[in-house]
């Protein structure tokens, strides 16, 4: 499992090295169901809640720890050093173990809000690969007919017109 905190960490890194993916990975991209609520969750798991505007606070407030109410947010801004992969391990390892363990500082918000999955999981990616996101289109399938699109096109490297020529030929030799 990964949290926001690092899966917002390792789309900064790749927006930075390759610019091109910048608009699919910021923090607002279209994907994110609700960018400000996700931009708050990753401010306080990265601890500093200080950041958080009035309007972000209130968006978190139901998470709030009752004792933390009345308390000042304590700023730990740290600075990141964001190295390359080496050879022995993948990007992803490299980046999240150089960053520094941040300082320990008294829980404003439950510990929940720390362990929000992200946005972005392998359904949401297969539907953008399909194209049938949040279309008038994907309503009106049937599941049956919506399952066997999303088969065909993750499958697409195994099959072409040509097969799909010779499996309607056997059918009707068949009848």
């Amino acid at each position: 499992s990964i949290s926001m905190k690092s899966v917002r960490l390792l789309f900064d890194k790749m927006a930075e090295m390759f610019p091109v993916t910048g608009h699919y990975l910021r923090p607002d991209a279209e994907i994110i169901h609700s960018p400000a609520f996700e931009s708050d969750v990753v401010k306080v798991s990265r601890s500093t809640e200080a950041d958080l505007t009035p309007p972000e606070s209130q968006a978190l407030e139901p998470f709030q720890l009752e004792a933390a109410a009345t308390e000042p947010a304590a700023s730990s801004r740290g600075s990141r050093a964001r190295t390359r992969a080496r050879s022995a391990e993948d990007f992803a390892t490299a980046l999240l173990q150089s960053r520094p363990a941040p300082e320990q500082v008294a829980p404003r918000y439950e510990p929940i809000v720390a362990a929000f999955p992200p946005t972005s999981n392998l359904c949401v990616r297969l539907f953008s690969q399909c194209k049938l996101v949040m279309t008038p289109h994907h309503a009106s399938l049937l599941p049956m007919n919506f399952e066997m699109i999303v088969f065909l096109r993750a499958n697409r490297n195994y099959w072409d017109a040509n097969t799909l020529m010779r499996l309607d030929a056997d059918d009707t030799d068949d009848n």
